[in-house]
């Protein structure tokens, strides 16, 4: 297994060095415009490769050389400009946009076979993007996003109920973004609802948490989360190599799923060695199907600026 991360930034490194330490992917590229900055990195990495004795995994950094990346059976796309106080939502849209399809374009000439993941924000926009602008199949471009809003709600229902977060299974589906659609409906504790352990009132206090989680680190610590969000992709990666076909929610091109095409969202997937195998189409009531439908309409909005 060769993997290629696009962008040596916090988010990409972290997943670098997940994927490197945990042992399960023996090749490893990463790349970043900033002269040495990739190489850097690389170099910090193979070091605690020593203390682990891990010989096995091979970690390569450089700078804008693509050639290297020759026969990756997955690129990460963790590149991407942050949003600042002067920019406006479309303005981060259009710069992101950009550096998604001048990625794409050298990616595509040395590894058009790959399966990429994207993690550029706004994530959903850009998953579109992605596809329409290198028309390759929807099954090989998946946007991680739904992992990463899971794992933050088990999280603090983990902490409520001070329950171990292996026997919580819940669903995050919809636009990753204060939209997101938190489905309590569809979580359960061992199989038993959450509704049985928790009031309905601590249920809709932990969702707005969710929802704000990302602000209150970049609040916190002075920037946005890397750890979670690294991890999170190198997860997906893991599940690829290792045809594992698990269900996770990720951003991939609905085509008729849930009565909707030509948009970018996160639903539950199956995902296996090729990528997207088939979308899991949920029963969704009458509430949660407007609120869905209310992301797809903003997600849809958004992608004119893409244009």
């Amino acid at each position: 297994m060769k993997v290629s991360i696009i962008g040596a930034g916090n988010v990409g490194s972290t997943c670098a060095n997940y994927l490197a330490c945990s042992g399960k992917v023996n090749h490893i590229i990463l790349i970043d415009k900033t002269e040495g900055h990739a190489e850097g990195k690389c170099m910090d990495i193979n070091q605690s490769l020593s203390i682990l004795k891990n010989n096995n995994t091979k970690v390569e950094g450089c700078t804008s050389n693509y050639k290297i990346i020759k026969n990756s059976d997955i690129i990460v796309i963790a590149a991407g400009a942050r949003r600042t106080a002067e920019m406006t939502r479309n303005d981060l849209l259009k710069i992101n946009s950009k550096i998604i399809e001048s990625t794409l374009s050298e990616c595509l000439k040395y590894s058009p076979q790959s399966i990429f993941i994207i993690a550029t924000n706004p994530l959903d926009n850009m998953v579109y993007k992605a596809l329409s602008f290198s028309k390759i199949s929807r099954n090989k471009i998946i946007g991680m996003a739904g992992v990463l809003d899971n794992a933050r709600y088990i999280t603090l229902i983990s902490e409520k109920l001070n329950i171990n977060p292996s026997n919580i299974n819940s669903l995050v589906i919809g636009s990753h973004n204060d939209n997101m659609l938190i489905l309590p409906r569809f979580t359960t504790i061992e199989g038993i609802p959450l509704s049985y352990f928790m009031k309905q009132k601590d249920i809709d206090d932990i969702i707005k948490q969710v929802k704000t989680i990302g602000k209150k680190i970049i609040n916190l610590s002075g920037r946005s989360a890397y750890y979670a969000p690294g991890v999170a992709i190198a997860k997906i990666v893991e599940s690829i190599n290792y045809n594992k076909k698990t269900i996770i929610t990720a951003s991939v091109m609905l085509n008729g799923e849930y009565g909707f095409k030509d948009c970018c969202i996160g639903v539950p997937i199956l995902l296996d060695k090729n990528g997207l195998n088939k979308i899991v189409e949920l029963d969704l009531n009458s509430e949660e199907k407007q609120s869905f439908k209310k992301c797809i309409e903003a997600i849809k909005e958004q992608n004119i600026h893409l244009k």
